[in-house]
Order: structure tokens, then sequence, then C-alpha cells
């Protein structure tokens, strides 16, 4: 969702939680297609400035409350919501990625977020290196921003979909996202 849309929304309806899950790319050569990711924080890494030198330096998240300007390297998850969310996703069996045996598992930590898709190995492990980070997405910093706007519980719930870092790409669309919106779901059954 846009993140205009999403400043519309918070505007109109008294969120509760904001939960933003689908489906991203690994970081590290040992997660699978299917695995989860429960976002401890999400760091945007699309905002940076190339210095002379050609490094380039992250810029973080820039937001207003009111009057008050923000600026932040990451935004962290709800701790309640991921402490729930984990405890909820640990009573349910997660299903196994199609052509796979194994039980997908499920692992907390950094989500980092861009405009871009990185296929990149040295580009992908650079930036695990730099943020500890196990996957990348595109819609997670618009909406951790949205939600630290408004002061509303925020969490993104990520789905392995692909692994660059060992060419494991596996385009079954009816399976991208489904992982983590199922974690989701037992998110809410629980929260009720």
């Amino acid at each position: 969702m846009h993140h205009r849309k999403l400043r519309d929304l918070a505007d109109r309806l008294p969120l509760a939680v904001l939960l933003n899950y689908g489906c991203a790319g690994a970081h590290r050569v040992d997660l699978e297609p299917g695995d989860v990711i429960l976002g401890e924080r999400v760091v945007h890494i699309s905002t940076y400035v190339v210095l002379q030198s050609g490094e380039r330096l992250p810029m973080g998240f820039d937001y207003h409350v009111g009057e008050t300007r923000t600026q932040v390297d990451s935004l962290s998850a709800d701790r309640t919501l991921l402490d729930r969310i984990r405890a909820a996703a640990d009573r349910m069996q997660i299903p196994s990625w199609p052509g796979s045996t194994a039980l997908p598992r499920i692992f907390m930590g950094t989500v980092t977020s861009a405009d871009v898709w990185t296929q990149h190995g040295d580009s992908i492990r650079s930036m695990h290196d730099r943020y500890g980070s196990l996957c990348e997405e595109m819609e997670a910093a618009a909406v951790a921003q949205v939600a630290a706007v408004y002061g509303i519980p925020f969490l993104a719930v990520k789905g392995i979909s692909n692994n660059e870092l060992r060419r494991v790409l596996d385009d079954l669309d009816d399976q991208l996202g489904l992982r983590a919106a199922l974690a989701v779901e037992a998110l809410i059954l629980a929260l009720d």
C-alpha cells in the first residue's frame, strides 16, 4: 500500500496495530524459501549519499510527528507484538514449501527495505554485514514510518521467497507471502 494511502487510512481509522507481511529475498545463505522472518527492526536501505570516495553513507529514516523531525537508523518492532507472534507461530505448523520435505523455520531479526531488488551476491553480503539483516523487501520501511508517525504498534513478517546467494529462486506465485500470512493470522487469533 502506498505511503500516502496508509497516512489517509491512519487519519480516518483508529488502528490498534499495523502489520506488514509478504515475501522477501534472503540475506543469509542458510535461509530457504518458506522460512519466515519476524522483523525485530526495519532498516531503510534505499536512502544514502554516495561520497566522493564512492562509499555509500546510509541516511536512515526521516519522519515527522507534529513539528518534531526524527532521524533514526532503524525502526524497531513492537516488542509485545513480536513476543506474541513468536509464541503463536511456535504453536502452529507452517506448511512446507512445494517440493521440499523440510518444515519452514522461524527467525527473528532485521528486515531491510528498499525500492530495488538486490541480486548481486557481494551487495547482499555487504548489507548483511552492515545491518545484520536476514532479508530484504520493498514495503516495510514505508509502513514502519507511518506507524512511527501515528504511534501505532508495528510488526513486519516476511516469508523467504528466494535466495540469490545460492541462486535458489522459486517463483511459485501462489506461495509468495503465504507462510508470513499464516503467522500473522495466528497472531491475530491470539490477540482476540
